[in-house]
């Protein structure tokens, strides 16, 4: 039996006569979305459609060009360094010459660094070398430990170094132990409690013998229904 199946459109808004169960949102075409009621159980629906234009983009559209990333990287800029480039003013330079020209104010300080411009010493050729030759052995800032097996971390090859290497606990308080705490005041009192209450006399009225005939007034002239006792 062939479904019933629309050609056209969204698979949540298609209908199958086979009763297919389908993934999705399924629901009814109404005027108000805000009225339909949502299944119980279900996910409830949006309160917009969806544009029937499958070519509809949301947001920016990406259009390709014809470029690719290897056609952008190979039109980047490259550097062409820093050879032709003037060095920077010299401003401590600049103040010394407009005061030794007898320039004290702000002003007259801009207004000659203005007409007398001085740069930085260019120094060609110049590198800064390390204050010593590093070495392989060489380490900067905190040394790391002695590199350990991964392979025996992983399969806790260590876990019993730890107490072959430390010391017991024996052997750190040199085999003295510890006394007993002494008492406080608490205790002391608790304990003096305890002996008072030792040793006094409670004394409890005698027990009944087991072959009582004591009966309540009322039960004086009923006959025992029990003539003997069943083990």
């Amino acid at each position: 039996m062939e479904a019933d199946m629309q050609p056209e459109g969204y698979s949540h808004n298609r209908r199958d006569a086979t009763m297919t169960p389908l993934c999705g949102s399924h629901r009814v075409d109404t005027k108000n979305s805000l009225l339909q009621k949502s299944n119980l159980g279900c996910v409830r629906t949006t309160s917009y459609d969806l544009p029937q234009d499958f070519s509809f983009t949301f947001g920016m559209a990406n259009k390709p060009d014809g470029l690719t990333a290897h056609t952008v990287i190979d039109n980047w800029a490259e550097f062409t360094g820093t050879k032709n480039a003037r060095p920077p003013k010299d401003f401590k330079a600049m103040n010394r010459a407009a005061l030794r020209a007898g320039h004290t104010t702000a002003k007259g300080v801009r207004e000659h660094s203005t007409v007398h411009d001085i740069r930085m010493p260019v120094r060609s050729g110049s590198i800064r070398r390390a204050p010593f030759a590093p070495d392989a052995s060489v380490t900067a800032g905190t040394q790391s430990g002695e590199a350990e097996s991964f392979t025996d971390l992983m399969a806790h090859g260590y876990r019993y170094d730890w107490v072959l290497q430390t010391e017991l606990a024996e052997n750190l308080g040199g085999g003295r132990k510890l006394g007993k705490p002494s008492p406080t005041k608490s205790t002391r009192l608790l304990r003096a409690a305890a002996e008072h209450h030792a040793l006094q006399d409670y004394s409890f009225p005698p027990s009944l013998p087991a072959e009582s005939t004591w009966k309540m007034n009322k039960f004086k002239n009923v006959k025992s229904r029990v003539t003997a006792l069943q083990a």
